[in-house]
């Protein structure tokens, strides 16, 4: 098998062994960005109407929920990999903040 240096960058993020800031950072803040850009420029690009709304919000909501879900878990399993253990300590509780944040964000819209 590979070494952990060769494998995909995702897969080491998703596995825990790349660094946390790797995992914060690049998959966290930089990935998440990267994708509202990408699904702003596809509702640019592809929404033409209010009928488009049927099949585009449920492919974008889908695919934030599943960014959201590998970025907050290749950020947990990372955190051990930190410079400091209170880096860990403090993207985990961040983490934990922001999931019960958002589920009460989609509570009170409800």
């Amino acid at each position: 098998m590979a070494s952990n240096e060769n494998r995909n960058f995702f897969l080491r993020c998703w596995s825990g062994s790349a660094r946390l800031w790797q995992a914060y950072w690049l998959v966290g803040v930089v990935g998440q960005l990267f994708v509202m850009l990408l699904l702003a420029l596809a509702g640019v690009l592809f929404w033409h109407s209010p009928h488009d709304n049927l099949w585009f919000n449920p492919a974008a909501t889908s695919i934030v929920i599943a960014w959201l879900v590998f970025s907050g878990v290749s950020i947990w399993r990372c955190a051990p990999n930190a410079s400091m253990p209170a880096w860990g300590a403090l993207a985990r509780t961040v983490l934990v903040l922001s999931i019960a944040y958002g589920a009460y964000a989609v509570w009170r819209a409800l």
